[in-house]
């Protein structure tokens, strides 16, 4: 529908009509008086007379989404009303106790809060912890619940010496004042029944359900509604001075509005039906050539200014002079860990998430951040330029199209999430609410009821977690001095006079967005005015009331294996110390440095030259342990990528729980294991054509001089030390006297001697080792049998029959000879071999055979196998059925030229849906490097060999009728290379190639890594990838059993 104003108007060309009035924009109208049944501009109004604003209309959407918090008070209400309880959740209080001598002396009896939070602090933080928390302490494992609960005398803290007299206990409380945890308060119901109600709330299949509901209610109108936040935002900003009124009127006439557009006096009539502009574009951003759900830029054919629009943002839209002002500006953002982390909310979970082969958008987006330094050797540099694009002009629904790719992200995440989720529930919360914050904050400002939620959720949850939800409930701030909710971390600047949000970025862009930050700060500091009235008289170094420090993750320390873990508490400090900072920064303690971690206090030494702090022993001598890294929440985790860096040698490779395997069409990938990461320094290191070179002073080997020159080295992972090619350790050392640095060598002992006190390093690359797939954790062996092939009525040569004896002396494997061919062929091949332990097997007795060439997965092998066919090729008919052959049969399957190694046989394990591989092959015909099909195997009915006959089979049937017709000829490379690579692409080494790649890509490109050179090295990393290697290719050369590819080259024959 197009808007035609009542009375005639003559606009120029592309230009809008001026805006319609709203008959009585002051009055207040119900859902359904004088007005539309929604916001869907079809539908008739019911009172010609009456034409109702922009804002009347969306004023009367309802659009609701209950919080974390509502949602959780709800459930706990009922769950405690199955148990007879009728205590308001928030005067609950699940809380651990650790009495004094209950075990030895009557009560009552001292008692010190261990842990103490509501009932809806603890559903919300999915809190599972039973007692201390700690298996090797005795205080982790609480006394039996007990429905007379325990006198407690008087809160107290208790010593070291007092703790070892104690038991603890956990039990629900209620709220007192001073609140106090005794029997005559403990409420009845069971601990650990409630633990376990919390674990199976499912929060965020709850959210999932919401937006369910939501689409079904809203997709309808969802277009409007965005297309309504839009308007509405240029309209805001304009006002504010956020945006300029030249960018306000781009954004305005691309959708054929006026300038002068009201929003509170505009019909909803002119705003609905007007066209998208001719003369104006409306295109999605993108990142790495991923496109976002729901950013826009809209610009105008006619000059050089472009808006970008963020939505979920409170001031969505930010103005430039050009794309390139665009671009530096969003580097800029990218800066910020959580603006780049906001900006990257808005892909779709596997765009974010770097694939085997390629990055992903997290990965791209910091790639510009270190513009214009490369961001590792792996991924090199990202130039602003060609990473930020822009995808082609939404015209004439620019936002239909976006409420599409919306929804189809939103069940896309959603899949990806629920996949995960019985597993991993808990770390896919945040993800789960992420998805609401994009959905609802796309319509926030068309519909301001939401934009208070979408601030608990932004700020409350992805700005600092979980936990803050609870006390961030039902959080309205303000912006002062503009009156409206603000919520999001990527908003337009006040302009103040600037005409471009780069130039204005420029002047504050070490300014924080203010609202979301202090309406959590606002939240955090209620939650510690909560700690002291639920636990007053607990031990100081608490963290009250959802004890954050104790429950934040920490992928590396929790990851650790029991050796390592008992070697760092060997390092924790054993004597006293007054304990401060609740788990963030540092705190002294008789003029010493320290962290706390969990339960443990650690003494630390900065290290100049690393810029970072290290676990050291707690006495002299020192005795190092891992470094310290903050996880973005600001507590400390040990940072742990091939074992406790720098410290012993014997180094242990990274644990991490076994992750969930993906089924894609019907066949099983393995996840990625998590990615393993390096910082490299850089400083005074001279890197040539990607090898890495020190200047320092040598002597050569029986010459007098001392000369200076660049000596090789490469970046040693393990012990985070540059070395040289010989195995010493190099390191920059800056003389007292002196003010050059310069480097020296020695052995991994002098290295350790000096390493914490040698100068600060100031330029870092992050180095990423390629990915690995996680090795499969259930296989079973795959039958000894090698299987082979021959087709036609040709004799087997004797140089092919001598190589088939060779291979069949290895008595571990049984060998099978398939033989398509006659009575005499077959007889013929069987007296060749009669000698050897090779089983002849006539095909055509074999049932599965006879199906396969009556059927259309035969229809290439038919074809290529006709004697009639002009395009003939034995090899080729081969090619298709050893396919269907190892389907049926399970084993190895290798050519008959191929030649099994005389190494000692191992067995081979796969899964279901493996198929172990080989070498890449150069191709004869054009240079590539494949995997080569000429030996591979799996255990039978695996869907990934159906998959790669019904591919080639596929491929057949596009071949030109030109092709299939026309005879081939043996003569002429040109001709013959051209030939080759058509069969190579439709059955042969191309098509395994591709169908591998695309079907498992979790280790298909495993056996490129490889070839890579790489000075920067893990001696772990290497046992990882080779034990990966072990598994999906055991049958390359240097593998488990490593086959040879043959030369008899039968592909050239008729």
């Amino acid at each position: 529908m197009s808007y035609q104003p009542t009375f005639p108007e003559y606009p120029a060309l592309g230009e809008p009509f001026s805006p319609e009035p709203a008959t009585q924009p002051d009055t207040s109208f119900s859902r359904g008086q004088h007005a539309l049944l929604s916001i869907i501009p079809a539908a008739p109004e019911q009172d010609e007379d009456v034409l109702l604003s922009i804002k009347q209309v969306f004023d009367r959407e309802q659009v609701s989404l209950e919080t974390p918090q509502a949602y959780a008070d709800q459930q706990i209400r009922k769950y405690l009303e199955q148990h007879g309880i009728d205590d308001d959740p928030e005067d609950l209080i699940l809380a651990t106790l650790y009495l004094h001598l209950v075990n030895i002396t009557p009560g009552p009896w001292q008692a010190q809060v261990a842990h103490a939070m509501t009932l809806p602090q603890a559903l919300i933080g999915n809190w599972q912890q039973r007692g201390s928390g700690s298996w090797s302490d005795h205080l982790g494992y609480p006394m039996t619940w007990s429905k007379n609960g325990y006198a407690v005398s008087r809160l107290v803290n208790l010593s070291d010496g007092q703790l070892a007299d104690s038991r603890s206990y956990d039990g629900v409380y209620r709220r007192s004042s001073p609140q106090v945890y005794d029997a005559w308060n403990q409420v009845d119901l069971d601990p650990r029944a409630f633990l376990e109600f919390v674990w199976n709330a499912q929060l965020q299949a709850h959210y999932l359900t919401h937006l369910n509901r939501f689409w079904t209610e809203h997709e309808s109108t969802y277009h409007l509604m965005l297309k309504g936040n839009v308007v509405h935002a240029a309209l805001l900003q304009r006002d504010e001075g956020s945006l300029s009124a030249e960018h306000s009127a781009l954004v305005l006439k691309s959708m054929m509005l006026h300038p002068n557009t009201s929003w509170e006096n505009t019909s909803y009539r002119y705003f609905a039906d007007n066209p998208i502009s001719t003369h104006h574009t409306i295109v999605e951003l993108r990142i790495y050539g991923y496109a976002a759900s729901d950013i826009m830029v809209f610009g105008d054919k006619r000059k050089t200014d472009v808006v970008l629009y963020i939505p979920g943002n409170s001031s969505p839209l930010h103005g430039f002079t050009n794309t390139h002002e665009l671009r530096i500006w969003l580097q800029q953002q990218c800066r910020d860990p959580h603006k780049r982390a906001s900006l990257a909310s808005h892909f779709s979970s596997a765009d974010r998430l770097d694939g085997a082969f390629l990055s992903g958008v997290d990965t791209a987006l910091r790639g510009v951040a270190a513009y214009p330094r490369i961001l590792d050797q792996a991924t090199g540099l990202w130039v602003p330029d060609k990473i930020i694009s822009f995808g082609p002009t939404l015209y004439p629904y620019p936002f239909t199209s976006m409420r599409r790719q919306i929804k189809q992200r939103f069940y896309a995440d959603a899949r990806h999430d629920i996949a995960t989720q019985s597993e991993y529930y808990r770390k896919q919360l945040a993800q789960g609410l992420e998805v609401t914050v994009n959905v609802i904050g796309a319509i926030a400002l068309a519909l301001p009821e939401l934009a208070p939620l979408v601030a608990v959720l932004g700020a409350g949850l992805l700005a600092v977690g979980v936990g803050e939800i609870s006390a961030a409930k039902n959080e309205q701030e303000t912006v002062e001095g503009i009156g409206r909710v603000a919520f999001g971390l990527l908003n337009a600047l006040p302009l103040i006079g600037e005409a471009s949000q780069l130039a204005r970025s420029k002047v504050v862009l070490s300014e924080e967005q203010l609202a979301a930050t202090e309406a959590v700060e606002r939240a955090q500091q209620r939650q510690a005015e909560s700690a002291q009235q639920v636990a007053p008289e607990a031990a100081p170094h608490a963290n009250w009331p959802l004890i954050d420090e104790l429950k934040v993750q920490r992928p590396q320390l929790d990851s650790l294996q029991p050796e390592l873990r008992n070697r760092l508490a060997q390092l924790k400090a054993s004597s006293a110390v007054r304990v401060a900072g609740g788990g963030k920064g540092t705190f002294l303690d008789n003029g010493k440095l320290y962290v706390n971690i969990r339960h443990d206090v650690y003494r630390v030494e900065w290290l100049e030259h690393e810029q970072q702090l290290r676990i050291r022993s707690a006495d002299d001598p020192r005795e190092w342990g891992p470094f310290l890294k903050a996880t973005e929440d600001g507590y400390w985790d040990i940072e742990l990528r091939f074992g406790l860096r720098g410290g012993n040698p014997s180094l242990t490779m990274i644990s991490s729980p076994p992750l969930p395997t993906r089924v894609v069409e019907g066949i099983q990938r393995q996840p990625l294991v998590p990615r393993v990461e390096v910082t490299v320094p850089l400083d005074d290191i001279i890197e040539e054509h990607t090898r890495y070179y020190v200047r320092m002073k040598i002597q050569t080997p029986g010459e007098a001089d001392i000369i200076e020159d660049e000596v090789p080295v490469f970046y040693d992972a393990d012990a985070a030390a540059w070395r040289t090619l010989n195995g010493d350790y190099a390191w920059r050392e800056e003389p007292l006297l002196q003010t050059k640095v310069r480097w020296k060598t020695g052995t991994a002992r002098d290295f350790e001697r000096v390493r914490h006190r040698l100068p600060a390093e100031n330029h870092f690359i992050e180095y990423r080792f390629p990915d690995l797939p996680q090795l499969p954790q259930q296989t079973t062996p795959v039958k000894n049998e090698i299987h082979m092939i021959w087709v036609g009525e040709n004799r087997l040569p004797a140089n092919l029959s001598w190589n088939i004896r060779e291979n069949a002396d290895n008595a571990y494997y049984r060998f099978i000879l398939h033989v398509d061919g006659g009575a005499p062929t077959l007889a013929a091949i069987r007296q060749s071999l009669e000698a050897t332990s090779v089983e002849v097997r006539s095909l055509h007795d074999q049932p599965f055979f006879k199906q396969f060439i009556n059927s259309s997965e035969g229809d290439g092998f038919n074809y290529f196998r006709s004697p009639d066919s002009p395009a003939r090729n034995l090899a080729a008919a081969a090619d298709f059925l050893r396919y269907r052959l190892i389907y049926e049969y399970g084993g190895i399957y290798m050519d008959i030229d191929d030649s099994l190694a005389p190494v000692i046989a191992k067995e081979l394990s796969a899964a279901p849906h493996d198929v172990l591989l080989g070498s890449r092959f150069r191709m004869p015909w054009n240079g590539d490097r494949l995997i080569n099909n000429s030996h591979f195997a799996s255990h039978p009915n695996n869907p990934l060999l159906k998959k790669l006959l019904d591919t080639a089979n596929q491929r057949f049937h596009l071949l030109s009728e030109a092709f299939k017709t026309t005879p081939r000829t043996i003569k002429g490379a040109e001709a013959l290379n051209q030939f080759m690579s058509t069969i190579s692409e439709v059955c042969g080494p191309k098509v395994f190639d591709d169908v591998l790649k695309a079907h498992r890509p979790d280790y298909a490109k495993l056996i490129e890594y490889i070839m890579k050179a790489a000075n920067i090295n893990s001696d772990e990393y290497k046992r990882w990838l080779t034990a990966a290697l072990d598994h999906y290719f055991p049958l390359r050369i240097g593998g488990p059993v490593p086959i040879s590819t043959g030369s008899a080259h039968s592909w050239n024959k008729l």
